[in-house]
């Protein structure tokens, strides 16, 4: 049985007002084929952490149709999910800007209560 090639991925970090996002772009490429970021999330959080130390609270990555959604982390580090940067949003979110300032937006709205 052939071993699964380890997903390829970049991330950078981000600074958009007051907040750090981790921003994961799934590399997947035809010509050489990998597991997805999406199937390997907890892998790749684990990997990232492993060279960066602490994980940011906001996480958002690009999937291999360049969409940007938001990945969900327990307060012990553990992955939970993936969803949409902002629940509700009918098209896709295609900037990494766009992406960076919708999760900020979102994740200080929630906290101060307002929708």
């Amino acid at each position: 049985m052939k071993t699964p090639t380890p997903p390829v991925f970049s991330y950078t970090l981000q600074h958009y007002a007051g907040h750090h996002v981790l921003c994961i772009t799934d590399d997947f490429d035809n010509s050489r084929p990998s597991i997805t970021v999406t199937n390997t999330a907890e892998y790749v959080l684990k990997d990232i952490a492993n060279e960066i130390g602490q994980l940011p609270e906001l996480i958002i990555y690009r999937d291999t149709q360049g969409h940007w959604d938001r990945m969900l982390m327990s307060q012990t580090g553990t992955f939970i999910r993936i969803e949409p940067i902002v629940s509700g949003l009918k098209v896709p979110v295609l900037s990494q800007d766009t992406a960076v300032q919708l999760a900020v937006t979102s994740t200080a709205n929630s906290l101060s209560g307002v929708a």
